[in-house]
């Protein structure tokens, strides 16, 4: 699965959220709603990946040595398996939220290839107006050696 585009999603009560009905149906396609949910690149976001990716991804992370182990201490000292309920929610994990400083109950869910990524909404829009675009390498507009779609060449 490839995960794509964006959601506005609202945490409830209980520090859960709907995940959206076209990315729960690949969800539940790809991995039974099996997910893991840990801290993401950025200081202020979390990565949701699909059960499958995360054992790959942990597997990779299992092979990082000397100064390299602190990346991997951050994606698993904060890992946390967790399964879609039959609603399509998930729990944000309090000590997930804090250290990301997911303060408001509007989240950004957003697809970024083999996960998804969740931030603060209020954070990430502001983050995302402050992108320089004219700095974007030429190089993403270059079709000419990527496969056309639908093949995996």
């Amino acid at each position: 699965m490839f995960y794509q585009g964006s959601h506005k999603v609202m945490l409830d009560a209980k520090s859960r959220i709907a995940i959206p009905k076209d990315v729960r149906d690949n969800l539940d396609a790809q991995c039974r709603g099996e997910v893991t949910l840990t801290r993401g690149g950025s200081p202020y976001s979390l990565w949701l990946f699909p059960r499958p990716v995360w054992l790959k991804f942990r597997q990779n992370l299992r092979k990082l040595r000397g100064r390299d182990l602190a990346y991997r201490s951050h994606f698993l000292q904060n890992a946390r398996d967790l399964e879609m309920d039959k609603t399509g929610r998930i729990n944000i994990p309090t000590v997930l939220r804090e250290l990301t400083a997911m303060k408001g109950e509007a989240v950004f869910l957003a697809g970024d290839g083999d996960y998804l990524e969740l931030w603060d909404w209020d954070r990430k829009m502001a983050m995302t107006n402050e992108i320089d675009f004219t700095a974007l390498p030429e190089s993403v507009f270059d079709y000419d050696d990527v496969p056309e779609v639908g093949t995996d060449a």
